[in-house]
């Protein structure tokens, strides 16, 4: 199992495939999740599969959001799309219908096994900010 990097959205798992015709996702977030790590990571997984970028980018840490930013240079939502587009539809196929799996909690640090419906998994990284927990990695 490898570890994914929120800026690229776990889509190195699923493989480099051709581009991906998904426009971003300028839409509201949708409503925020039970906090508890396996429901904010599926929150993440189902937005990334329906190319809901601003869903996602409500719920990453203030780190991973300043990354995915440039700090400031582009937009969270505008970062997704890219990455999304640049790694191809098999990567919003690994998301379509994935399922996040009990979690593994140390103190304000999570992690969650995110298994695709052809049982290729990843591991998320969550972290709590400000009592509420959010995807890191």
């Amino acid at each position: 199992m490898r570890r994914a990097w929120v800026l690229v959205p776990l889509a190195v798992v699923a493989g480099c495939g051709g581009g991906s015709s998904k426009s971003t996702s300028t839409s509201t977030p949708a409503k925020p999740p039970a906090d508890d790590p396996v429901s904010v990571a599926q929150a993440y997984v189902d937005a990334l599969g329906a190319g809901d970028y601003a869903t996602d980018c409500a719920l990453i840490s203030k780190a991973a959001a300043a990354q995915a930013t440039e700090s400031g240079k582009t937009t969270c939502e505008r970062h997704f799309a890219k990455v999304m587009k640049a790694v191809g539809s098999t990567a919003t196929d690994f998301f379509k219908g994935a399922k996040a799996g009990s979690p593994t909690v140390k103190g304000n640090a999570a992690t969650v096994v995110v298994t695709s419906t052809k049982g290729k998994r990843n591991q998320l990284s969550l972290v709590r900010e400000s009592g509420r927990w959010r995807v890191s990695s």
